[in-house]
């Protein structure tokens, strides 16, 4: 004492000013030596302390000093423990400089405040980001703290609140660079500059929400005069910023301990022994995310994005390192794609089956907890982080679904459940895969078993394009063999239910027409109707017939009804037989129209005559005539 504590924090202060988070080894170090020390008179210090200002014997040692090198050094640890998710860990911490805060100078306090609801946005938790927001109070005379509150406000959806926070905090800031002119301390036109950058990037989106961009013309201008001034001092938020995408938009390397060589002779090899060293990408993928929460700059925010592509670039070079810090990142970004490089097959494998229970119940909550913000946003623009996390999240389910315990698919099934009945539908994506890989991975036992439940979804109809792709019929994708039909015990179904399916099947709106007489082949083809509900079935589906007296407007080919009920009155072989004789061919010769029609190769006569063949004996005149 007091050496390590103050290597610690030296050390820290380097790793800081080069926007290098802790890395594992130093922060076990750091977490003993913070233990080891207690800088409080009038706190009681825990047991694991046994160097405290309190005791004779130290005295002598600088507390004044300690004190903040050891306050400093907690909340650098705190932002450690969110980076990597250690959630108790964090908690401990916050709990801890809570009861130190008459201890915590103005800037501490706000780097508190700031962690805080940097940490509800990593554990996904909106209403304890508004909490954390509205327990912030507002300083004056920390303009620029001031300007990254706005920053994160922005972020989740309050752009115009924002904007005048924004406001306020770069008159402050000007304000003290007019008493202090710049000499030798540029830290006030650094803020200045990233203050203006903040202001103009939310300043655009408020604007494109009110719609008045084309109005914000002189407003941009004269920042960028601004800045072109500002650049005498080296402080230019948009060279930075390219400088990092610069560095980051190469495709990235992995970092790999041999690499080998092939030769032109045959079996030759050469093979390359890195020893233990810095992985370059992945440090500049942790510094421009570092650097990103220095300067308050969130990658998207309503209608705009800052910096999104380069975080994305960033997202797999730390994915393997950190992976809670890679999937926060992503999510803040809206970047489906990069669930590729986090939840792909190879990170699956590794993970075991209760630590993947866990995280679909997080990101379920996640969800529930923002349902009041998916409400009021808007499905087709991530305008608030609650639509953002409906847009990203579905997806990650649809992987995580693929290595989860039987429980955690039923929760899954009924938040799909949730989903269909909602009137929020549409704000949902990644639903189509969910259910897809949702429904594969049960097995063909269990898929028999939760038939009772898929009835439970509702018939949708009226679905704008976009959402008809996402709010897929779940019945498209069970598959149950025939062993299983005569090995299992038939689940028991809701009449109530069967007969509503009936009587959507006979409706006029072809879309629950489509959807209802589906679900109710397929009932038939799993036995799972009695003689009487197969009746209706048969009369249902030609209710509506086309100009060849077949059924319609259903997912059907017209051969299928050749092998589902059909009424005594119907002879359904004659019906097909004189389609397939009198439908036109789609020769480009004999259209109407000058262009060209694309079939992809499917001709829909084609597919008709190959499906009736197991039904149809044809006649070898019959054939020959279709020839």
């Amino acid at each position: 004492a007091p050496l390590d504590l103050q290597f610690a924090f030296e050390m820290n202060w380097r790793l800081e000013k080069c926007l290098c988070p802790i890395p594992d080894n130093l922060a076990g170090l750091f977490e003993i030596i913070l233990h080891r020390y207690w800088p409080f008179k009038d706190s009681q210090a825990p047991t694991s302390a046994n160097t405290c200002i309190d005791r004779p014997q130290f005295a002598q040692l600088p507390w004044t000093e300690l004190r903040d090198m050891w306050l400093h050094l907690s909340l650098s640890m705190m932002r450690f423990y969110r980076e990597e998710g250690l959630i108790e860990k964090w908690k401990a911490s916050n709990d801890l400089l809570d009861k130190l805060s008459q201890y915590l100078s103005a800037q501490q306090t706000a780097f508190l405040h700031y962690e805080r609801i940097l940490q509800a946005l990593f554990t996904l938790d909106l209403p304890a980001v508004k909490r954390s927001l509205k327990a912030w109070p507002s300083n004056d005379s920390l303009p620029f703290w001031e300007a990254k509150r706005a920053a994160l406000l922005a972020e989740i959806g309050h752009v115009e609140d924002a904007n005048k926070i924004l406001e306020s905090a770069l008159k402050e800031i000007r304000a003290k660079l007019n008493l202090n002119p710049v000499t030798t301390d540029y830290s006030l036109v650094s803020q200045e500059a990233f203050a203006m950058l903040l202001f103009r990037y939310v300043n655009d989106a408020a604007a494109i929400k009110a719609g008045t961009w084309t109005d914000n013309d002189n407003f941009r201008r004269q920042f960028s005069d601004r800045w072109n001034s500002l650049k005498q001092y080296k402080c230019d938020p948009w060279n930075e910023l390219k400088m990092f995408e610069m560095g980051l938009k190469l495709p990235y390397v992995v970092h790999q301990k041999v690499v080998e060589k092939r030769g032109f002779d045959i079996g030759r090899v050469t093979r390359m022994h890195h020893m233990e060293g810095w992985d370059k990408e992945g440090l500049s993928a942790y510094a421009f995310l570092r650097f990103s929460e220095e300067v308050g700059a969130p990658f998207r925010i309503s209608g705009m994005t800052l910096s999104k592509e380069t975080a994305e670039e960033a997202i797999p070079r730390i994915s393997q390192k950190s992976s809670h810090w890679a999937v926060i990142t992503m999510i803040r970004t809206g970047d489906i794609k990069a669930t590729d490089h986090i939840f792909n097959r190879e990170a699956l494998y590794r993970m075991h089956i209760p630590h993947v229970d866990g995280l679909i119940d997080e990101y379920l909550l996640a969800l529930e907890r923002s349902i009041e913000y998916i409400q009021s946003g808007d499905g087709f623009r991530t305008d608030n982080f609650g639509v953002l996390l409906a847009h990203v999240i579905p997806e990650i389910l649809s992987r995580l679904c693929c290595k989860c315990s039987f429980q955690a698919k039923n929760k899954l099934l009924h938040f799909l459940l949730s989903v269909y009945t909602s009137d929020q539908r549409s704000k949902y994506r990644g639903i189509s895969n969910l259910v897809q890989r949702l429904l594969a991975s049960f097995s063909v036992p269990e898929q028999y078993e939760i038939i009772p439940t898929l009835l439970e979804f509702p018939v949708l109809g009226n679905l704008n394009p976009i959402t008809a792709l996402e709010i897929i019929n779940p019945f498209h994708y069970v598959e149950i063999g025939e062993a299983v039909l005569a090995a299992k015990k038939k689940p028991l179904l809701d009449e109530v239910k069967i007969n509503a399916l009936l009587q959507y099947a006979s409706s006029e709106n072809l879309d629950h027409r489509r959807w209802a007489s589906f679900i109710l082949v397929r009932l038939y083809q799993l036995k799972l109707l009695n003689r009487g509900q197969e009746a209706q079935l048969g009369e249902a589906l030609w209710s509506q017939v086309d100009n060849f007296a077949l059924p319609t407007h259903t997912d059907f080919y017209r051969f299928a009804f050749l092998t589902l009920p059909y009424p005594e009155r119907i002879d359904p072989i004659p019906l097909l037989k004189e389609y397939i004789q009198k439908v036109p061919l789609p020769i480009q010769k004999l259209k109407q129209d000058q262009g060209v029609e694309i079939t992809g190769g499917s001709v829909p006569v084609c597919i008709e005559l190959a499906g009736s063949g197991t039904t149809i004996q044809w006649t070898e005149q019959e054939i020959t005539f279709i020839l």
